[in-house]
């Protein structure tokens, strides 16, 4: 590096002046003396400010120390993502090839047994289902099948008339012995009943006890009057008062209104009875009504626009009751209003499977870990075949992608614990950046920041310990012919300026995995993380406590982002510093204040000679 660095600055005579505070009115020009006052002070400022610069270094090393360490944290915690997912069986996946795929669909889980299936005679499951008898609204003119104005998506209670059978409307009284109350908390002429379709002509509206005049129309209500009024809507619930209620007032409102009764039985796909019973006010829709019906998960109901009839189906498929029906409508709206009829029941799925017969309720059934989905319908005469296998291309990608990150960390660490810091570049002080270029500067820091992780003692114990979790033997494995990485092609390279990294036979893994990928992956996946005993643990599970361990040391030791300095050691080294160079700055300024004073004194002083001497020269001239 060419780059030359002086420890002071002669085109910077007041940066130590302007840095460590100046009380102006302290100051003197030298104009006695002809002495050049801020150069000296500077001068000597810059002396005083050694130990100050020293101290800055420091910092601006613990900070390097500190983004140093997090960014090893971060690369050791994308390591342990991945070592993390090869702990898991249900990563090592297994593929199907099906003959037909748009008959049969398959998906094995990781723990599916290697093998053939050959399916035929399948028809598949059906949901139960029903839908209105006839149109539920009237029409006004049946050819040309035009109704009154129905809308699902509006109050029922306003839309009665046009339901061709009506509506068995019930009457609710929950508000006639308890009347519901409204503590005003703000001045207002409108507020909301819980329930819409109301009896009005039963309703009673107090404020703070007094009863309320009712009024039959909006329009009615009498801003002028002094006397409270209130209209109530009969569909929706709302009052709107005359005049604003006071806050800190209390209405009561008692009142009757109509609900419609909604009770059906139905079935999940367990075969469990279902009841699905509520009280529906007669406020809410029927696009409404029949989502709160789908809300308990067991059927799916929806109004279609162009019949004007109702739809109810199961959600699961089979024969969902297998002593009676799998849907029963109980209550007049839903078997009068909407006309529904006993539901057809739904049926079992059967399909033959390597020659036996089997008959799920489901078209998607599971045997042996392997989930199998039917499409379609498939004849006696027709067979489609499924071949279960290991995912060899899928395992080999996954393991190659972890030698090749696991020996990238390698060299990250050993880059950082190999190289020692170069004593010949110190961190620059802002004198000496204020001579130098912006590229000179980060080609300085670049050298004046190695070092700062050698031979550091949490990366050494993890790169140590991740290479005995490599190549030690792994005992206990149930099952498995492999014990060790060297056997399916994975060792660690012979030469030593490879620092432990790994050199992967490719052939010889693809073989492994060919031959026996069970035990391929329990070299990983074998025995238990939470296991004080590593050698009978898998290299992924060896592998993740250890790096687990390190990544917390690192935490301890260098924090993270979302964490404040007092929360881990460098940060409170960094606030220690911080809080001494503080102190030295105060410490800096009296100094500077001292030496502007003595100037200032002794400018004085020879002004006062000055004055004598050319007092006593005038008098002997006279």
């Amino acid at each position: 590096m060419s780059t030359s660095v002086s420890s002071t600055s002669s085109t910077t005579s007041n940066y130590y002046l302007l840095n460590t505070g100046t009380s102006s009115s302290l100051q003197v020009s030298g104009l006695a003396s002809g002495i050049d006052v801020d150069s000296i002070v500077n001068k000597l400022m810059q002396a005083e400010s050694v130990p100050l610069d020293t101290m800055n270094q420091k910092l601006q090393l613990l900070e390097w120390q500190r983004d140093d360490y997090r960014t090893m944290s971060s690369d050791l915690s994308d390591l342990l993502s991945t070592v993390n997912t090869m702990t898991l069986t249900s990563s090592y996946s297994k593929a199907a090839t099906v003959s037909d795929s748009s008959k049969v669909t398959v998906t094995p889980a990781s723990g599916a047994g290697n093998g053939t299936y050959t399916i035929s005679d399948a028809t598949l499951a059906t949901a139960a289902m029903t839908y209105s008898d006839d149109a539920i609204v009237t029409f006004t003119d049946p050819d040309l099948k035009k109704t009154t104005n129905f809308d699902p998506t509006k109050p029922l209670f306003a839309q009665a008339d046009n339901l061709k059978n009506g509506i068995s409307w019930e009457n609710n009284t929950d508000y006639v012995d308890s009347p519901e109350k409204f503590s005003v908390s703000a001045d207002g002429a409108t507020f909301q009943l819980s329930n819409g379709a109301v009896d009005v002509d039963s309703a009673e509206i107090r404020i703070d006890g007094n009863l309320i005049n009712k009024v039959e129309d909006k329009s009615d209500l009498d801003s002028e009057s002094t006397d409270y009024q209130v209209y109530i809507d009969p569909i929706t619930g709302q009052m709107n008062f005359n005049r604003d209620v006071e806050a800190d007032s209390e209405i009561t409102a008692s009142y009757q209104y109509s609900t419609v009764n909604i009770n059906m039985t139905t079935y999940d796909s367990s075969g469990v009875e279902k009841d699905i019973a509520f009280d529906a006010n007669a406020s809410m829709s029927l696009n409404s009504i029949l989502q709160k019906i789908n809300s308990y998960g067991t059927v799916n109901t929806f109004y279609d626009s162009t019949s004007k009839r109702v739809s109810v189906s199961a959600t699961a498929t089979g024969d969902l009751n297998q002593n009676g029906n799998d849907i029963t409508f109980n209550s007049p709206f839903l078997k009068t209003t909407l006309g529904m009829t006993t539901a057809v029941n739904g049926s079992d799925a059967k399909v033959t499977v390597n020659g036996m017969v089997i008959q799920p309720a489901s078209n998607t059934f599971t045997i042996n870990n392997t989930t199998f989905t039917l499409n379609a319908e498939i004849p006696s005469t027709q067979t489609v075949t499924v071949g279960i296998d290991t995912d060899t291309d899928g395992m080999f990608d996954k393991i190659k992608s972890f030698v090749d990150q696991y020996n990238d960390i390698i060299g990250k660490i050993n880059d950082m614990i190999s190289v020692a810091p170069d004593r010949d570049y110190s961190p620059l002080t802002s004198a000496q950046k204020a001579q130098m270029s912006d590229t000179d500067i980060s080609n300085w820091n670049e050298k004046a920041r190695q070092g700062t992780l050698y031979n550091d003692n949490i990366l050494t114990s993890v790169l140590n310990k991740m290479r005995q979790n490599i190549y030690s033997t792994i005992s206990g494995i149930t099952g498995g012919s492999y014990s060790q990485l060297s056997q399916i092609g994975i060792s660690t390279s012979s030469d030593y300026t490879a620092h432990g990294k790994l050199v992967l036979d490719e052939s010889k893994l693809k073989s492994a995995i060919a031959t026996d990928p069970d035990s391929v992956m329990k070299l990983f996946t074998s025995g238990n993380s939470s296991s004080s005993d590593p050698s009978s643990q898998g290299i992924a599970k060896r592998l993740f406590n250890t790096i687990t361990n390190a990544v917390s040391q690192i935490k301890t030791q260098a924090g993270t982002t979302s964490l404040v300095n007092d929360q881990f050691n460098i940060g409170r080294s960094i606030n220690d510093l911080s809080d001494q160079i503080s102190s030295f700055q105060d410490h800096l300024k009296m100094i500077q204040t001292r030496y502007y004073t003595q100037f200032t004194a002794m400018e004085s002083a020879i002004e006062s000679a000055n004055s004598q001497a050319s007092y006593l020269s005038s008098m002997f001239s006279s």
